[in-house]
């Protein structure tokens, strides 16, 4: 057995590192490991050269963000003023197109109802004057017809417009007439100052109701067209408001004065 004061022994254990076992309850975290140190040399940062400040720099900028804050508000200004006239203008025009629209609409509106009562006046009127000439027919054909002694009226009126120098008719009425007519002439009912001579002649060619007044005067001839056809048109005229003969105007007579 060595003993333990031999100093080969003792150097051998000098050597060897105490490790010391962690005991209980010991804080784990308060351990770290051991690291190897950094032996490099930190560089010195380099020195930067500063350029010396021009003093009127600030300045010049001032001046350049007035300039341009100054331009910008004139910019929109400008941009403003005319976009709010292109608008007024498009609007203006949109405006005055919806305007001509609605008032071509209005006016279509308005036609579509007063066209359909233009066109009752227009039809409403035609009837009235067919009715108006359909009533003055059959008024005309049952005085003159049914009643025949009622042309010696006719007859009269048709002497007195022939020409003065007159002085003997002939008057051409249908045969169913003629005992009506003649028996007026008989009663001196017919004739007028200046006609005298009254005679009476059948033709059968003649309309019933009417008649033809003849001149029988040497040197005059003369002719009135009494017939129911012509009192008819001019009936027919009056009612349409024609320019005709009133009951106040001499009948229209046909007259050629041959030199004596």
């Amino acid at each position: 057995m060595k003993s333990s004061s031999d100093p080969v022994q003792s150097a051998t254990v000098d050597e060897v590192p105490l490790v010391r076992p962690l005991t209980a309850g010991a804080d784990a975290s308060a351990i770290s490991a051991w690291a190897l140190p950094d032996f490099d040399v930190p560089e010195a940062p380099s020195e930067v050269l500063s350029e010396p400040l021009d003093p009127h720099a600030e300045e010049l900028a001032r001046a350049r963000q007035v300039a341009e804050q100054a331009g910008f508000a004139a910019g929109h200004a400008q941009g403003e003023k005319a976009g709010f006239a292109a608008g007024h203008a498009e609007g203006l025009a949109a405006a005055l197109a919806e305007q001509t629209h609605i008032q071509q609409r209005f006016q279509g509106w308005l036609q579509s109802l007063t066209q359909p009562l233009a066109d009752l006046d227009a039809e409403v009127s035609l009837q009235m004057a067919r009715l108006a000439a359909q009533m003055a027919r059959a008024i005309i054909y049952r005085e003159l017809t049914i009643e025949p002694e009622h042309l010696d009226v006719v007859a009269r009126t048709a002497i007195e417009a022939l020409p003065v120098a007159v002085r003997a008719v002939t008057l051409v009425c249908h045969p169913d007439d003629a005992d009506a007519l003649q028996a007026a002439v008989d009663q001196d009912t017919i004739q007028s100052q200046h006609a005298q001579t009254v005679t009476v002649r059948r033709d059968a060619t003649v309309t019933p109701g009417g008649l033809m007044v003849e001149s029988n005067t040497v040197g005059v001839e003369s002719l009135v067209d009494a017939s129911l056809e012509a009192r008819w048109a001019a009936l027919c005229l009056r009612v349409l408001d024609e320019q005709v003969a009133g009951p106040a105007d001499p009948i229209e007579t046909e007259m050629n004065e041959a030199a004596e």
